[in-house]
């Protein structure tokens, strides 16, 4: 990622003419949110202090329009390791599903994909992009990127909505820690640390499940198949009362 700035990000070129001191520019970094409540930049606490400094000063530092930047570099190379590993990148997301737990309440809810985009550019945007295309830099892992989510892993899609769900499901409650030596950014537990709700995270799977083309509507709602069993199972009983009742009618009448 150029220090010009890409899909969300800011553009951080003249950053230098902004007199912010480094000691400022290391708390923005480690915590996002200590100036600006509402940023969705992702905290870099695993950078060692002689990074955070040499980040700092880079930042301020001038920098002339179209150079290549350190960062460029690491970021090509980072690719160019996703796509000779990509073979082994669906074997590695299987194991990792088969460590999570189970899928949660969100995974049988029919979410908005409306909502869900909201929600996903606010909580998942700024590691996986706006457009969940990934690619984005983590330094120190097993990849060395961020995975996309459009298209998605093929060990997590399915064409039946209901076990798509169930996959991305377990990353988005429980989270997720990249195999690595030391991985910058790892995937956050929204719903067991109760960042967000479960209808919430129904809502981004949604919005997940159309941008690759699988429609989260055909998912059956579990109440709407508890509430068909109880009046089936209803009528069942009714049906069978009157058939009981017509025999012994039948049967006085025959007898008389």
């Amino acid at each position: 990622m150029s220090r010009s700035g890409e899909k969300i990000g800011p553009d951080l070129t003249n950053e230098y003419m902004r007199n912010r001191s480094k000691q400022w520019l290391i708390a923005q970094i480690t915590n996002s949110k200590a100036h600006y409540p509402n940023s969705v930049m992702p905290n870099y606490t695993m950078l060692s202090t002689e990074q955070l400094g040499n980040l700092a000063e880079y930042l301020n530092s001038a920098h002339p329009e179209g150079t290549k930047t350190s960062t460029d570099s690491l970021s090509t190379v980072a690719s160019a390791n996703t796509k000779i590993s990509a073979d082994s990148l669906v074997d590695y997301t299987k194991m990792k599903l088969q460590k999570l737990g189970a899928p949660e309440e969100a995974a049988s809810i029919i979410g908005n994909v409306v909502v869900g985009r909201k929600l996903f550019v606010n909580n998942c945007a700024s590691c996986h992009g706006v457009d969940g295309k990934g690619g984005e830099p983590n330094y120190g892992s097993k990849f060395g990127v961020v995975p996309a989510l459009n298209p998605v892993n093929n060990a997590l899609f399915n064409k039946e909505p209901q076990q798509f769900a169930d996959n991305i499901d377990k990353f988005i409650q429980h989270g997720s820690v990249p195999n690595g030596s030391n991985p910058a950014l790892k995937m956050f537990d929204y719903g067991d640390s109760y960042s967000l709700t479960q209808p919430q995270i129904a809502n981004i799977e949604a919005f997940i499940l159309r941008l690759n083309h699988v429609n989260r509507a055909q998912i059956e709602s579990p109440n709407s198949a508890k509430m068909f069993f109880y009046i089936a199972s209803i009528l069942y009983l009714v049906l069978m009362l009157l058939l009981i009742f017509f025999w012994h009618k039948a049967k006085r009448i025959n007898m008389s």
